[in-house]
């Protein structure tokens, strides 16, 4: 029984440590599943050892295979970002906007020459155009080449009649010709040039007061700047152009006068009235010149005349003879020209309008009128 006993105990120890050396090899056979394979002293209970490492041999793979596919992802977040470059590019559309606004300035620019367009269309090929300078009116007319003021462009010379015996208008000092009408002429000439992009010469006329209508209607001169008043029946005759100056008529008196019928002096030709002096004899004279010597012989008791004039005759005479009335009457200066020559008197109411507006009308004003 006692060997019964020792060899069922000695069954069990064998068959404990056969089951235990399996056990104790199985745990590095993770590292190496090859040499668990051959196990020489293993019997044939040994094959569902074999079974066991096999079952181990996928849990390597497994987590061999998921380490790569893990890493895949991380590769693909590279790829979202490509549409963050995208993203700028978007933003080009923006930087067009402002090319567009570009043109929007342009179009006024282009604009302006287009309204200038119709301008040298007007002018037919036969006429030149007017020439523009400040102070020209918008509206400007084109003269014929056969017009009076296209004669005048061609010669380059401006006859102009004036007069020489009624200071402060016009009159001579010493050998030259001076006085605000002759100035205002000058004036004038210098203008006209300039808009029509000529050298203008003026050429002096002396005439008397009787003499300027005629001489217009007979072109021994372009323009009268003359002391020259416009009136209703001058104005049949000849043109006129705006007026560039008013002023008064004046009665000056001789402080001592003891002629029973006096004697009023006034220049033929002129709008002096007459029959303003009670009793008296009006004697008309050519020019103030004449008057002026009747004065200082005090041949004359009266003299009618314009106020600048009055003023410089009255100087002249050491005051014997001062202003004693002014009359209601008034007097409007303009420039003569031919009735017929319509494009030279708008040309010189252009230019009188521009010396109103830049103050050259008054430049002369204060220089030469009391």
């Amino acid at each position: 029984m006692k060997r019964l006993l020792f060899l069922t105990t000695l069954l069990l120890a064998t068959w404990n440590l056969t089951w235990a050396a399996p056990a104790k090899k199985a745990a590095p056979t993770k590292a190496a599943p090859a040499k668990a394979a051959p196990a020489k002293a293993a019997p044939a209970k040994a094959a569902p050892v074999k079974a066991a490492p096999t079952k181990a041999a996928p849990v390597k793979a497994a987590p061999a295979k998921a380490a790569p596919t893990k890493a895949a992802p991380v590769k693909a977040a590279p790829t979202k970002a490509a549409p963050v470059k995208a993203a700028p590019a978007k933003a080009a559309p923006v930087k067009a906007t402002p090319t567009k606004a570009a043109p929007v300035k342009a179009a006024p620019v282009k604009a302006a020459p287009a309204k200038a367009a119709p301008v040298k269309a007007a002018a037919p090929a036969s006429r030149p155009v007017v020439a523009t300078t400040p102070g020209q009116s918008a509206t400007q007319a084109q003269y014929p080449k056969d017009s009076h003021l296209a004669t005048i462009i061609s010669s380059g010379i401006v006859r102009v009649c004036v007069r020489a015996d009624i200071p402060p208008f016009g009159y001579f000092k010493g050998q030259m010709l001076t006085g605000f009408d002759v100035a205002l002429a000058k004036e004038i000439i210098i203008e006209l040039g300039i808009r029509f992009n000529v050298n203008l010469q003026a050429r002096w006329v002396v005439v008397q007061a009787q003499n300027r209508v005629k001489s217009l209607q007979d072109n021994y001169c372009d323009i009268a700047v003359a002391a020259f008043s416009i009136t209703k029946a001058r104005s049949l005759k000849v043109g006129f152009s705006h007026s560039y100056l008013q002023t008064s008529k004046v009665i000056l008196a001789r402080t001592k006068i003891t002629n029973k019928a006096p004697i009023v002096a006034v220049v033929a030709g002129t709008t002096s009235p007459k029959g303003q002096i009670k009793g008296g004899k009006d004697e008309s004279f050519a020019t103030y010149d004449g008057i002026l010597n009747a004065m200082k012989g005090e041949f004359v008791d009266y003299v009618i005349t314009d106020h600048p004039t009055g003023i410089y005759l009255s100087k002249k005479c050491g005051g014997v003879y001062k202003v004693s009335k002014v009359l209601e009457q008034k007097e409007n200066y303009g420039v003569g020209v031919n009735r017929s020559s319509t494009y030279l008197k708008t040309e010189i109411n252009n230019i009188l309008q521009s010396f109103f507006q830049n103050g050259r009308i008054t430049h002369l004003l204060r220089r030469w009128l009391p």
